[in-house]
């Protein structure tokens, strides 16, 4: 049996303890190098603790616009006690000692910066092999993990664009272009009103228990598919059987209750039969689990994506997401739903494609007189708002109050949308089937 291996730093981690000194003693010689420095560093990236408390002082000061030289720099790390820890006065005074008077710090930036990127590698690494060994997390948690940090750090590299001037960005770019569409849900208006889903946006739907929100996944993933759009679907809140039954139904207009119970007749086996023959060529896939994390489904679609096979994502739901990675000791609830939102937004964008994540509204919805949800009905509304690009609310006024309209009436309430209108889109849910559609009679 091989043994676990004991990964050990013996020559110690990547760094440049000169390199540091010189961007430090330059920014003392002339202020106008912090702001060099401070684009493409953070104190985080100086190796030595004494770098990065100096570091941070000298940004504070710069911050609140006071000069940096050595009376001022030692009087702000006094006021933290920290005079002593980065080696006394004498020390912060070694550090102009051989510069020219205005030193050219790029390549010296240039060298910090890739010794901590490569320190960081190895401790992600490191903690990557420390935990394949603990074996308490399948391989694909880890895998997922540690693929997320990797990202993390590859977007804090060096390689970061330069500011473009407007006038530049004009002589490239039709400012007569019309939007873009997007990928659309096979619910006219409401594609009309959003020109649907966009790469790199993050839209959430939200609605209350019996809403239809699992129906509105299923319904949309296979409009979409049958767009001929590749279609991912991360599903914890119903077993595959479940989830594709609803599809089926769906597509085929049969009861779901009927099918669930194998009381279909002969013409409704036929019919299911068809869209049967019509899904195995459909470009969706799927994962189900009661709990899977962000990592995981970041990793399972970065992977799609790699084989050319991904066009959108779709998350039911957001409370069944695993709290891994993002709840710390102290934190609130809405803070930790504020982290996974967040990461969900960030993969849409470091991917490039759509995500459609469905989430579950709170019961003050049926405090209001006509019980229409609004923003304020999100469960973490602030983290949730700030985070969506996009967010649409499902109501259903029949099914509530059968005094207010026909059962299958239904609303989805753009109450959200980053670059562009918001307003009500009324449609239908065929409950019986798990249907969502366009009103067959426009009122």
């Amino acid at each position: 049996m091989t043994e676990t291996p004991n990964l050990q730093f013996d020559a110690g981690l990547p760094a440049n303890v000169d390199a540091e000194k010189t961007i430090l003693g330059a920014i003392l010689l002339d202020n106008t190098a912090h702001a060099e420095a401070a684009e493409k560093l953070g104190s985080d990236d100086f190796s030595l603790d004494s770098h990065r408390r100096i570091f941070l002082r000298m940004s504070e000061l710069m911050d609140s616009q006071r000069a940096v030289d050595i009376v001022t720099l030692a009087n702000e790390l006094a006021r933290y006690k920290e005079v002593e820890a980065v080696g006394g006065v004498a020390y912060l005074a070694s550090l102009t000692e051989g510069l020219p008077r205005r030193p050219v710090i790029e390549d010296y930036i240039r060298i910090v910066k890739d010794k901590s990127l490569l320190r960081k590698l190895m401790l992600i690494c490191s903690a990557g092999i420390a935990r394949a060994a603990d074996q308490g997390e399948t391989a694909l948690e880890v895998m997922g993990e540690v693929m997320s940090q990797l990202n993390s750090v590859e977007d804090s590299s060096l390689q970061g664009a330069d500011l473009e001037s407007v006038g530049q960005w004009l002589n490239q770019n039709d400012v007569f272009a019309e939007r873009v569409p997007g990928i659309y849900t096979g619910i006219d208006d409401y594609d009309e009103m959003t020109f649907g889903l966009h790469p790199g946006e993050l839209t959430v739907f939200a609605g209350r228990t019996a809403s239809g929100k699992t129906s509105h996944c299923g319904t949309i993933a296979w409009q979409m598919a049958r767009r001929g759009k590749c279609v991912a679907a991360f599903i914890n809140e119903q077993q595959k059987q479940s989830f594709a039954g609803r599809m089926l139904c769906g597509r085929a207009g049969v009861s779901f209750k009927t099918y669930r119970r194998g009381l279909l007749d002969w013409v409704e086996k036929q019919y299911i039969e068809d869209v049967v023959k019509e899904f195995k060529t459909l470009p969706i896939f799927w994962d189900q689990r009661s709990s899977m994390s962000v990592a995981s489904i970041r990793a399972k679609s970065a992977r799609l994506k790699r084989s050319g096979e991904l066009d959108v994502i779709l998350i039911d739901q957001l409370s069944r997401i695993s709290n891994e990675g993002f709840w710390q000791k102290g934190m609130r609830s809405d803070e930790v739903i504020g982290e996974k939102v967040s990461a969900i937004k960030a993969m849409a964008v470091d991917l490039g494609v759509p995500v459609a994540l469905y989430h579950q509204l709170n019961r003050e919805t049926t405090k209001n007189e006509e019980s229409r949800p609004t923003l304020t009905n999100l469960k973490g509304s602030g983290s949730i708002e700030e985070h969506a690009d996009n967010v649409a609310l499902f109501h259903r006024p029949g099914y509530y109050k059968k005094e207010a309209g026909n059962e299958t009436d239904a609303e989805i309430i753009v109450a959200k949308q980053r670059d562009g209108e918001t307003g009500i889109v009324h449609c239908e849910f065929i409950g019986a089937s798990c249907l969502w559609r366009n009103r067959s009679v426009k009122r």
